[in-house]
């Protein structure tokens, strides 16, 4: 085989791999995709009219809610490992909604409310194992409502309840997490993790 010869094979593997990458994204065009927050636009975003609400809290992962976005921080890796931007994604299919998220007790999967006043509009379920997203029916929502990781609200009398912006999730006995921030600014937001009283902050969209 000569080298012209190995040249035209090259160019015609590489066209066919290219109609085939074609023809997958065509048959589906109807793929539901929650684009990623643009980090680097973050110093501009505002975390909204509430606090920043946690959704989910284990021993390396918390997962938080702004009005316009989802964040997961790993707090081993000390960095935003995904992000959802819901503002864009509602403003497209479902404007003038009230969104609203939760994760499953595992923290394997998330899910998205959009609704008007008391009424679901829609709700799509994210699975992280495999990247997917789909709609739910509403029967389906609310069997994930039963089974969403639930995060609480401090003790009003409690020193905790000042020093933490709204609730706080219980990984265990010995500890728990809380968010705090300034400003209003996402860019602020801090998760504290807390074990036997001791304190470890992490400044969420710190460089590293």
């Amino acid at each position: 085989m000569n080298k012209k010869t190995v040249i035209l094979s090259c160019i015609s593997v590489i066209a066919v791999v290219i109609i085939l990458i074609t023809s997958q994204s065509a048959a589906n065009p109807n793929e539901i995709v929650i684009p990623e927050v643009d980090l680097e636009q973050i110093e501009d975003l505002i975390i909204g009219s509430e606090p920043p609400k946690l959704i989910y809290a284990d021993k390396t992962q918390v997962m938080f809610e702004t009005t316009g976005g989802v964040y997961v921080y790993d707090m081993e890796d000390k960095s935003v490992v995904r992000s959802f931007d819901t503002a864009s994604f509602a403003s497209e299919r479902y404007p003038h909604v009230l969104q609203s998220s939760f994760a499953t007790q595992d923290g394997k999967q998330l899910i998205f409310n959009f609704r008007d006043g008391p009424d679901l509009v829609a709700a799509y379920r994210y699975s992280f194992e495999d990247n997917s997203i789909n709609k739910l029916t509403k029967n389906e929502s609310r069997d994930y409502l039963n089974k969403r990781f639930e995060c609480k609200y401090p003790d009003p009398q409690d020193e905790l309840y000042h020093k933490a912006s709204g609730t706080i999730a219980t990984i265990s006995s010995r500890e728990y997490v809380y968010l705090t921030f300034q400003d209003w600014k996402v860019s602020t937001i801090n998760v504290v993790y807390v074990q036997d009283d001791q304190e470890t902050v992490y400044n969420v969209f710190a460089s590293k």
